[in-house]
């Protein structure tokens, strides 16, 4: 009896003992599906964000495609031939996985490939052909399939070409190597129990996959698949089910590509990760059981051997967690090796406001060294970042601090030095992530190297450049024919002075001779001008110029352009004006542009309606703020949101690609400054911020007198 009492206390306990066990275990599975579920969604989101990169490649191809058949029904062979020689070098570098541009007529039939020795065939029969000549304008992408000018595997993106009156002209087609796709996929991933895959909604069809994709490629998910059925759901987020072949069991998570029928998929393998919590199980249970049986040979013993056993019990509980901890770091670490940005974690004292104060890092991710060139432990600390950016980087710092600390987050792009000297384009973005107990301000953000981005960008200005100059070419020859005319008759009446007059006519023959040597400087600078304006250059030049010269060059190349319009030129700026940090070239893209957008609004008005672009400037805020207003009628409703946007055009499909106004924006951003647009009574305003230079005095405000005598 008196045993009777401490040996039900001691079965109490052990049952309970073994519930207790069995709960933390089962606790332990959820956190351990969760964290697997997080890895998955972070990949996920990787993946999409490479995919997404992609995807904006081949809309501009495609817009370089309605380009190219643009300049050629207006006869531009040069423009032609320079659309497709960057399209050729596009496919030839394989950049983004691209195989193949290639064009077909309204007909079906290839006219143009970037594939060499290509032969004309028929697409009449291919799906993508005959939903886009039913009408379909979105984008389309078709299932893995063997291409006929290119004879490789292939998938195939597409859109419609249109030609005069909006009218069907065929269709532009970007091939992407599904096999090159899947070597993508299978370089982001590093451990063996993840497998990334792409499909094409609705029927889940395999397009890419990080490995074994010949077994795979073009394969049909059953349509009950709860990936699929959720993805249909517009659902995002992880589950724990069958993979996408087989009934082994994943954990598995999804993100449908924004405005595309594409889904990116990974899946890890929840019986690798959950091994050893499962051999957690089987020992507790089978401690338990052993204890349940040593409790019935003696009491006194039972209880000294429970003490033991629970000792060790909980020792060897730490010692798996403590196991199951570091393993999970590990694999995080793993994960952030191969991940294709650089996270890192800040924070700031209690109280600190100050945009121009940066927050000391504490933390940069170990893959820093792959994306940036620089050791972790180089980039922590207070103003790691900020010493390795450029000019223009360091001027928008003070604002991107700011909006993390008014808004909970924000972006921005900047060029970044490499420990070589080369430089870098990278894109950051960052969040307040909360405050700690003592008041420190904790921030978040991370990384990503958008080099290839950038140069993508430099080269659509380039054929921004081109259609813009095919665009002024009736202009510019109106304006080569004005002085040579004038070279003719005058240099024609100096001979016929000259002639019959003899030595009486030489000063009257001199005095003509003046005016060709004027006119020929005219000629000569305008032709300098263009060459000037053609030539390749990049989007960040810094200056210092002066607003005068920069207006001066612009107008001078679309002069013939407004005079043909009936457009009247009106410029406003004060004599003090200073320069501005951007490069000449750089600078009048982004003027030529405003001004062929504002001839155009304003040639779409009725004829007694006045025409007139009024350039003003002032000094604001340490800026150099400059409006361009129109007379063209003011931007169309709901488009204001939009006009920055690249390929958004109010235009006819052969008016414009909508590249102008977002190379602008592009520009103006690379120079520091910005660009905004809104409407004014009866036409458009746009605003440009320019940075001051670091020069001292004013720059001239007027144009040169192109008819005063050459020095």
């Amino acid at each position: 009896m008196k045993l009777a009492l401490p040996f039900a206390v001691l079965v109490v306990l052990g049952v309970l003992g073994g519930f207790a066990a069995e709960h933390q275990i089962t606790e332990a599975h959820r956190r351990s599906e969760r964290e697997a579920g997080s890895r998955v969604l972070s990949a996920a989101e990787a993946l999409e964000q490479n995919l997404l990169r992609i995807i904006e490649a081949v809309e501009g191809i495609h817009s370089l495609a309605q380009t190219r058949q643009n300049l050629l029904m207006r006869g531009s062979a040069e423009g032609v031939a320079a659309i497709e020689d960057h399209l050729r070098a596009v496919a030839t570098q394989e950049q983004f996985g691209i195989l193949q541009v290639a064009m077909a007529d309204a007909d079906g039939m290839l006219v143009w490939s970037s594939v060499p020795d290509w032969t004309p065939v028929s697409l009449a029969d291919r799906e993508h052909f005959r939903v886009h000549k039913a009408g379909r304008q979105a984008m389309f992408v078709s299932a893995p399939l063997l291409g006929r000018a290119s004879g490789k595997w292939s998938v195939q993106l597409t859109r419609p070409i249109r030609g005069q009156d909006g009218a069907f002209a065929g269709i532009a087609v970007v091939s992407l190597d599904p096999l090159l796709l899947s070597a993508r996929l299978g370089a982001i991933h590093f451990d063996p129990t993840e497998t990334a895959a792409v499909l094409l909604l609705p029927e889940g069809t395999m397009i890419a996959r990080s490995r074994d994709v010949e077994q795979v490629l073009g394969w049909i998910i059953r349509p009950s698949h709860p990936a699929l059925a959720a993805a249909r759901a517009a659902t995002r987020g992880y589950l724990r089910t069958s993979s996408l072949f087989g009934d082994r069991e994943v954990v598995m998570a999804f993100r449908q590509v924004a405005d595309t029928p594409l889904l990116v998929q990974i899946s890890e393998d929840w019986a690798v990760s959950k091994a050893p919590l499962d051999e957690l199980q089987r020992w507790v249970r089978g401690a338990y059981a052993a204890l349940s049986l040593l409790s019935f040979v003696a009491l006194v013993a039972l209880i000294q051997m429970r003490i033991t056993r629970q000792t060790r019990a909980e020792l060897d509980l730490a010692e798996a967690a403590r196991t199951a901890a570091e393993t999970v770091r590990e694999e995080f670490a793993r994960i952030l090796l191969g991940s294709p940005a650089v996270i890192y974690a800040g924070e700031r004292r209690p109280g600190d406001t100050d945009a121009h104060q940066a927050a000391r890092v504490r933390f940069v991710s170990s893959n820093a060294a792959r994306v940036t060139g620089w050791d972790a432990s180089a980039l922590m600390g207070t103003n790691a970042f900020v010493d390795r950016m450029d000019d223009a980087g360091r001027a928008e710092r003070p604002r991107f601090r700011a909006a993390n600390l008014q808004g909970g987050g924000s972006a921005m792009t900047y060029r970044f030095r490499r420990p070589d000297g080369s430089w870098m384009w990278l894109r950051e973005e960052a969040r307040v992530a909360g405050t700690t107990a003592d008041g420190m301000t904790l921030m978040v953000g991370y990384l990503t190297d958008v080099t290839g981005q950038r140069q993508m960008e430099a080269q659509a200005a380039a054929s921004a450049k081109l259609a813009t100059l095919g665009e002024m070419a009736a202009g510019l020859a109106h304006e080569m024919n004005q002085p040579l005319a004038i070279i003719g008759l005058a240099a024609e009446n100096a001979a016929d002075e000259l002639r019959m007059e003899g030595e009486a006519a030489i000063p009257a023959a001199l005095t003509r001779l003046e005016r060709i040597v004027r006119q020929a400087a005219r000629g000569g600078a305008i032709v300098h001008h263009l060459r000037e304006f053609s030539r390749p250059g990049p989007l960040d030049e810094a200056g210092p110029t002066g607003l005068g010269e920069v207006l001066d060059g612009a107008q001078q190349l679309t002069r013939g352009a407004l005079r043909n319009a009936g457009v009247e030129w009106v410029q406003d700026l004060p004599s003090d004006l200073p320069a501005i940090a951007a490069g000449l070239v750089a600078a009048e893209q982004v003027f030529v542009n405003l001004i062929l957008n504002a001839r155009d609004a304003m040639v779409e008005q009725p004829p007694d309606q006045p025409r007139r672009i009024l350039v003003r400037a002032r000094v604001e805020a340490g800026m150099v703020l400059v409006t361009v207003t129109d007379t063209g009628g003011g931007i169309p409703a709901g488009a204001a949101d939009k006009v920055f946007e690249p390929f958004f055009t109010t235009k006819p499909p052969d008016k414009g690609t909508g590249l102008g106004l977002a190379i602008c924006h592009g520009i103006m951003r690379s120079l520091g400054g910005s660009i905004a647009a809104s409407n004014v009574p009866g036409g458009a305003e746009i605003r440009l911020r320019f940075r001051c230079a670091d020069v001292g005095g004013p720059e001239r405000a007027s144009q040169p007198d192109l008819d005063a005598p050459a020095g």
